[in-house]
């Protein structure tokens, strides 16, 4: 299983796996754990860098985010 983005700006199309969508949730959830830490009692970790976050809703060509996303299935037989 896939998912596909389709630029209508410039056209091109990437392609995402499971593995890369999961990847980019677990990195958001970190970020915003580690942010509410800092708040908390834990203030060293503000100064922390965050997790890169690739946004899968923009594309990677031209960075617009006028995209299509669809899913892909690929089925073996």
């Amino acid at each position: 299983r896939e998912i596909e983005i389709s630029c209508n700006q410039c056209g091109n199309t990437h392609y995402y796996n499971e593995d890369d969508l999961k990847n980019a949730r677990y990195a958001e959830l970190m970020n915003i754990s580690k942010n509410l830490l800092a708040l908390g009692a834990f203030l060293p970790l503000a100064f922390l860098p965050d997790k890169q976050v690739s946004d899968l809703k923009q594309c990677r060509e031209c960075g617009s985010r006028n995209v299509e996303l669809s899913e892909v299935i690929h089925r073996i037989t």
